[in-house]
């Protein structure tokens, strides 16, 4: 794996009670902040733009930036990006094709939301229809138990996670159950801007049957399936109400829970038989 991945970390294990405590050292995943500028415009007026920063772990920054752009609406490929260049230790500049302008919604768009962001969830919704997210496509039906089989299959390849136990993992998986991609990162939505991303850059017209994502289902990760034009998200972990909300109003079918050979479904009954 990527030494800028993990970092080892001292520290001082406690047993039960009675037991001395034994000095010592592990791994732990690395988080930094990663500064995301956009210069966009004709080629003899180009502008800037400060993005945000996202905290993240480090490698496939370029994969990152593309899937959270593409997510957040501000391209619509990965075409749309000329280059990129790393202007300083965790200062990433997107610069996209002369001509590609961000209009003043753009420009004023929040880059990274979160639970905290105060937008309200009929918002959300109508947000991201404007982005030109559509309802999820059809497909052939999806067996419960290739469902039950995905966390295993993620675990098994999530590589820094075996290291460290830190690391959210997203992985595209097909119609037959066989892992496609999968991406680790500190943050679950960075794992699948990541696993987007990528996707994008190859140029792959290929979509995927479903997307698996450890930990909880919010509103963002939702957001990102939509786009990325999946029929069936499912996690670990609890969804929120709005991420309900959403999958419903997108034809998304949303799974939560999934541990244990049991899981729930939340919306797109039809699909899982």
């Amino acid at each position: 794996m990527p030494d800028s991945q993990v970092r080892v970390a001292p520290l001082v294990r406690v047993g039960p009670a009675g037991r001395a405590a034994v000095t010592g050292s592990d791994l732990v995943a690395v988080e930094e902040p990663l500064q995301l500028e956009i210069v966009h415009g004709p080629a003899t007026a180009r502008a800037r733009l400060n993005a945000g920063v996202v905290l993240r772990t480090p490698g496939r920054d370029e994969d990152l930036a593309t899937g959270l752009l593409f997510a957040e609406g501000f391209i619509r490929g990965a075409d749309a990006i000329d280059r990129f260049d790393i202007v300083a230790p965790g200062h990433l500049r997107i610069s996209l094709q002369p001509g590609v302008t961000l209009d003043d919604r753009l420009a004023r768009r929040v880059l990274v939301r979160s639970g905290a962001c105060g937008l309200c969830g009929r918002d959300a919704i109508d947000d991201l229809a404007g982005l030109g997210a559509q309802a999820a496509p059809g497909g052939a039906p999806i067996s419960s138990a290739l469902i039950r089989s995905l966390p295993a299959l993620l675990r098994e390849r999530q590589q820094v996670f075996h290291e460290t136990g830190g690391l959210h993992a997203a992985a595209f998986i097909d119609a037959s159950g066989a892992v496609e991609a999968i991406a680790e990162d500190i943050g679950r939505h960075n794992a699948v801007d990541k696993l987007v991303g990528a996707r994008l850059r190859a140029a792959s017209g290929a979509a995927s049957a479903l997307v698996i994502v450890s930990g909880r289902a919010a509103f963002e990760i939702v957001h990102k399936a939509v786009m990325a034009r999946v029929a069936v998200l499912a996690s670990v972990g609890a969804p929120s109400s709005l991420a309900v909300e959403t999958a419903r109003a997108f034809n998304l079918t949303l799974i939560g829970f999934l541990r244990d050979d049991r899981f729930n479904i939340y919306s797109g009954f039809d699909r899982i038989v």
